[in-house]
């Protein structure tokens, strides 16, 4: 805030004027990454006999299935419980004196 409080009319306009090209280039970006999409879309559907679906050629971090189930966590009881066991320290037999 203080920083904000500080700048001058013409500090204030710079920055803003850095910030709306950040959100300039990142649109640009975006439509690149979609124009890219189509063209590959239409470069590969020659060789294919049915139609293809935009969402398998080029899809969207949020369209990904996840991949198979998780793996259940222990609770911290059960692995202290594990490491108690493991890390116990082991009795020696007793001998049968003859």
């Amino acid at each position: 805030m203080d920083d904000f409080l500080r700048l001058s009319a013409e500090g204030f306009q710079e920055v803003y004027k850095q910030h709306l090209e950040k959100i300039e280039n990142d649109h640009k970006l975006r439509m690149h990454e979609n124009r890219s999409a189509v063209v590959q879309l239409v470069n590969l559907s020659p060789y294919y006999k049915e139609n293809l679906d935009p969402v398998k050629v080029w899809p969207f971090p949020w369209e990904k299935k996840p991949e198979g189930k998780k793996k259940k966590r222990q609770s911290s009881k059960e692995r202290m419980k594990a490491l108690d066991e493991k890390w116990k320290p082991k009795t020696p037999k007793a001998q049968n004196d003859e």
